[in-house]
């Protein structure tokens, strides 16, 4: 009969434990920020800050409102997000008069 068997080269094994110095060792090494406040990152940032609505050739930002021009006549619209894009809400007010 055939030796069917698999030998595999001696690979040294880690020491046990060795995971857990070696997540100590980075949660207990001194921050580089240590000396003062860290600077904001840019995901720290308004999540909104970018995002604006389109109305008469202008751009309006989160929460401003303006007069569209509707089915219903002339009504005031707010600038929102809605599901992850800019968007004009009916306010249901009237345009005041200009």
């Amino acid at each position: 009969r055939a030796d069917h068997r698999v030998s595999f080269p001696e690979t040294p094994m880690p020491a046990r434990g060795s995971p857990l110095l070696a997540l100590l060792a980075i949660l207990l090494a001194p921050s580089a920020h240590a000396d003062g406040p860290r600077t904001p990152r840019l995901a720290q940032a308004d999540p909104h800050a970018e995002c604006y609505c389109l109305a008469k050739g202008r751009r309006f930002g989160m929460g401003e409102q303006v007069c569209l021009r509707g089915p219903d006549g002339p009504r005031m619209a707010r600038c929102v997000m809605d599901l992850n894009v800019t968007s004009w809400r009916p306010t249901g007010e009237s345009c005041p008069d200009s």
